[in-house]
């Protein structure tokens, strides 16, 4: 009964590739990645979710691309 509820709007998750894509790029863009990445350079697998945003972003963003995550996206870049 619940998957039928969550099919039967599509504006209930309606721009989630949008949002995982947002969170992927606010990590990214983060001081506190940033400042641990240049002072440590630590092992990929030591930062596990700051390796799957690097390498996942870009897929999302193909599925979908809101004016907020072309924002994130540029902001990423100029850092």
């Amino acid at each position: 009964m619940v998957l039928e509820y969550i099919q039967s709007d599509p504006r209930l998750f309606g721009s989630a590739h949008s949002t995982v894509t947002e969170i992927y790029l606010r990590h990214l863009i983060c001081h506190h990645v940033k400042t641990l990445l240049i002072s440590q350079f630590p092992d990929p697998k030591d930062v596990p979710f700051f390796k799957y945003s690097t390498l996942c972003w870009g897929m999302q963003t193909k599925r979908e691309l809101s004016d907020y995550t072309k924002l994130l996206s540029l902001k990423l870049f100029n850092n």
